[in-house]
């Protein structure tokens, strides 16, 4: 109820929670707040709270955690005037300032009491709103979307930014890739999560596979691929999995069809994942269980590494396009069949991770090759 203000802190704690039947004086307190708002701000300072002020604080609440100065500022507005108002509100005490001492290390918040106190301050309406939401996105993605962050509270103030902007029907997908770009940071996959799992009646009902058949028409492998490692964790999200290999041993089996038959006729059958599971993992004698070698040879004879090591997902994304525009000999198919779908995000170590031409794809062909239910592709 305090939000972290002393003044009123102090005054619950002593006045309140000292005293007998707290809990109801806190139920009143807060269902009315014209009885303790004089705690807070004075008659002085109201008669200093003008238009303009209410305007900019209004906007500075699409931030719920405290933020540097230059991300109040792009959402306060950029000319001298919002400045000015920016600078009085933090003077009167309307925002909260940390106590650091060297100024550009501070950060700044507008108190969550300050809207029960003052009712003209509260965060814009629709369609104004979605614009601040963006802005407020993309600034501190600038400031705070890197690997070195372990944040997982700012990481979770991005992406809680990112996935309110309503007007943008891509939020949740280029959240996922802005979380993948960092991989291996498991504060970025956990705040990831957990902000999607609130908006799972939001995730794609219908049409799941429609995204991916787009780009496999217009033979756009390196985002076919993407997209496809996307389909996977949306339906791990909606259907509450939280172990990969549950996910895949449940995965649902005309979805998988339906992804299969789109790499298929878009590829002229070179891509696809029952070529890759029927016509080469079951050809080397692969199970459910996890056999490294059987799983090198996999890698070796999609395309995943080849007499020099590893290769980069650059390299096998740029000679799958290579191969699906040249008519490849019968060697070449032999030595390189089925390259696509490769991505596939799997936990590792607590965090979901991209996995560029690895082990993990072939441990999906296995899983699935273990499920009861899994489709006949031959």
């Amino acid at each position: 109820m305090a939000d972290g203000n002393p003044r009123l802190l102090e005054w619950l704690n002593d006045e309140v929670l000292l005293g007998e039947d707290a809990e109801t004086k806190l139920a009143q307190f807060e269902a009315n707040p014209t009885e303790w708002q004089g705690r807070i701000i004075w008659e002085e300072l109201y008669e200093q709270i003008d238009q303009d002020i209410e305007r900019i604080l209004s906007r500075c609440l699409v931030f719920e955690i405290p933020v540097p100065m230059t991300a109040l500022s792009v959402v306060s507005g950029c000319n001298s005037e919002d400045k000015k108002q920016l600078i009085r509100a933090i003077e009167l005490g309307l925002i909260e300032v940390s106590p650091e001492p060297k100024e550009s290390n501070r950060i700044y918040r507008v108190s969550r009491i300050i809207p029960h106190i003052i009712p003209n301050i509260r965060l814009p309406e629709a369609p104004q709103i979605y614009s601040l939401y963006q802005k407020a996105h993309e600034k501190l993605h600038q400031l705070w979307g890197n690997k070195k962050n372990t944040s997982e509270e700012e990481w979770q103030e991005i992406f809680r930014l990112k996935f309110a902007n309503k007007n943008n029907p891509e939020q949740f997908r280029q959240g996922f890739s802005q979380m993948l770009a960092v991989q291996f940071n498991s504060e970025a996959d956990k705040a990831f999560e957990s902000e999607l799992r609130k908006f799972i009646d939001d995730l794609v009902k219908d049409g799941l596979c429609e995204a991916l058949e787009n780009y496999l028409n217009q033979k756009q492998w390196k985002e076919a691929d993407e997209e496809t490692a996307w389909i996977f964790y949306q339906v791990m999200v909606k259907e509450n999995y939280r172990d990969w290999r549950d996910l895949l041993r449940n995965f649902p089996c005309e979805t998988l069809k339906e992804i299969n038959q789109l790499w298929l006729e878009n590829s002229n059958n070179k891509f696809g994942i029952s070529i890759q599971k029927s016509n080469i993992h079951h050809s080397l004698g692969g199970t459910s269980m996890y056999t490294e070698t059987i799983l090198e040879k996999l890698c070796e004879r999609v395309g995943w590494k080849n007499e020099r090591g590893w290769m980069t997902y650059s390299e096998v994304i740029n000679d799958a396009i290579k191969r699906s525009t040249t008519v490849a000999t019968v060697q070449r198919r032999e030595l390189l069949p089925a390259t696509l779908p490769l991505l596939i995000y799997t936990r590792m170590n607590g965090g979901w991770i991209k996995v560029e031409g690895s082990f993990e794809w072939g441990l999906v062909l296995g899983v699935l090759q273990g499920s009861s239910d899994f489709l006949e592709f031959e």
